[in-house]
């Protein structure tokens, strides 16, 4: 979320909740309570959610491509919206291994685990009903590819 505030410029918060307790942004609570992965899914159900009803009334069937770079990274990103109606086609993201040092890549930025991108991103598919395919064509370090 941060990343598509600072270079998307959309804007967007989220709260999350762990009980009665607030997740603080950049903390270990979510891992540490092992909980991390729900969050992840709430953030990118919450996220498309959002979308959707921001696209509401309007025409969004088609399709459209992004190549998103980074310094090094430079990812290949889709998005097709089914006819309305219809379901969405499963999405397929694929940006593992997350840089190349240790050399099977980062398992973490920060208190992120990486691994949760997918997790963000196909939750964020589904609930706006569009087909999500993101695939990572080149990058060396894990914060550039979570960010393209």
């Amino acid at each position: 979320l941060d990343q598509l505030n600072s270079h998307g410029q959309l804007r967007v918060s989220v709260q999350a909740w762990l009980g009665e307790e607030k997740v603080s942004p950049h903390s270990n609570d979510a891992y540490i309570t092992g909980c991390d992965h729900e969050v992840s899914s709430s953030v990118g159900s919450a996220l498309g959610a959002a979308v959707k009803e921001m696209l509401q009334g309007r025409s969004s069937e088609g399709s459209f491509r992004f190549l998103v770079p980074l310094d090094e990274a430079l990812t290949d990103l889709s998005l097709t919206f089914p006819a309305p109606g219809a379901e969405a086609l499963p999405s397929e993201v694929a940006l593992a291994p997350f840089g190349k040092f240790p050399p099977a890549g980062r398992t973490r930025i920060g208190s992120f685990r990486t691994c949760l991108t997918e997790v963000v991103l196909q939750n964020f598919a589904k609930a706006l009903n569009v087909c999500l395919t993101v695939k990572k064509l080149r990058g060396d370090n894990a914060h550039h590819i979570v960010e393209a």
